[in-house]
């Protein structure tokens, strides 16, 4: 499988900073060149509508090359790794490289309480324990961190969530719909819209299935919709956290002789997993290891790993604690579990092409076709 390695010069958290770089915000990353020059045209408003798992070899699989979104392509970049939600999307909520804020996958290890917490849950993983304590704000960047900046620089920043926000929209039509009322109400303001079904769809049915393609062209339809509706002078950006790729996936318990080299279970990803090795085994858990799984995964000492994938920048004080003593990341379709129940058909957090490519599209309205 071919794989691809993030570009922290043009890549998403790139185009994060050109927006911030437009609002006259603090910012310490390189910009995104395509995005600039749309923003150099000082549009009124500026909309970034992320649809979750919307990645550009999906869009290649599942839309012609004539359909609004693959026709509005400008380039194709890299997500950040690892490739998943909780990385990627809290960079337009923190404006900082998940290195930086704290937030590098889905699920992290908190010595506090001596257990796995799902960040967006405050749940534990391998528990589904709920937690009513304020540890993982406490800890890591908080979410509203971009939203105050805004406010502090006397910009708006808003944000239209889907469903499980109570205020948020129970569809992409309604999403669209919402985008135009604030295009028709607010000027020089920012707006992020996050679409999540998307994703939920293909961990349900995977990358292939019919029914993509018929949420693809649902999606297709409503931006397109939208587009032709936007009051002139605003912008409109569609881009994508990740994609997906189809995965089977294998239990590190099915191997007791490597369990045995461990401290505890598996934490952030199960296509970039993180594994905590009792002192003096390192060496004998990466023999198994790779006996075990062979190519399928880049297994890297932890120090490696952030040298590598995660970027040039400042890491959070609490980097080393989430990250271990080694990280493995996966180059193949295969995805681990550590003892609990995985039964996903489409996946992300890999190095796979399909997974860390993402569409920047973008709609100025004038008739300007991009």
């Amino acid at each position: 499988m071919k794989c691809v390695s993030p570009d922290y010069h043009a890549g998403l958290l790139n185009f994060m900073a050109s927006v911030k770089n437009y609002f006259g915000l603090d910012n310490e990353y390189d910009t995104l060149a395509e995005a600039d020059r749309f923003l150099a045209e000082k549009p009124d408003n500026v909309f970034v509508l992320l649809i979750d798992a919307m990645g550009s070899k999906i869009l290649e699989k599942h839309l012609p090359a004539d359909s609004f979104l693959r026709s509005h392509t400008v380039r194709n970049i890299t997500t950040v790794y690892p490739s998943t939600t909780a990385a990627a999307t809290t960079i337009f909520l923190t404006g900082m490289a998940p290195v930086s804020s704290g937030w590098m996958g889905w699920m992290e290890y908190f010595k506090e309480v001596d257990d796995f917490r799902i960040l967006f849950l405050n749940r534990g993983y391998y528990t589904w324990h709920p937690y009513d304590d304020h540890l993982i704000e406490k800890t890591i960047v908080s979410q509203r961190h971009l939203p105050t900046q805004f406010k502090e620089a006397g910009k708006e920043m808003r944000i239209i969530n889907p469903k499980f926000d109570p205020a948020g929209v129970k569809s992409i039509e309604e999403m669209t719909e919402r985008i135009l009322t604030y295009a028709n109400t607010f000027h020089n303001t920012y707006t992020y819209a996050y679409w999540d079904e998307f994703d939920m769809l293909l961990h349900e049915v995977g990358t292939d299935a019919p029914e993509v393609t018929e949420d693809l062209r649902r999606i297709d339809k409503a931006v397109s919709r939208l587009a032709e509706r936007l009051p002139a002078g605003n912008l409109l950006f569609v881009i994508a956290d990740h994609g997906q790729i189809n995965v089977h996936t294998e239990d590190l318990t099915d191997h007791p002789d490597l369990m045995d080299t461990m401290i505890r279970k598996t934490a952030l990803e199960a296509r970039c997993t993180v594994f905590y090795i009792k002192p003096g085994c390192e060496e004998l858990f990466e023999r198994l290891f790779k006996k075990y799984y062979g190519d399928a995964f880049e297994l890297m000492r932890s120090r490696d790993f952030l040298k590598k994938y995660m970027g040039p920048f400042k890491p959070h004080k609490r980097v080393s604690d989430f990250l271990g003593t080694h990280v493995a990341a996966a180059r193949s379709n295969v995805s681990l579990a550590c003892g609990n129940e995985r039964n996903l058909i489409g996946d992300h957090a890999g190095l796979t092409e399909d997974e860390m490519m993402v569409p920047l599209i973008v709609y100025r309205k004038e008739g300007d076709k991009i």
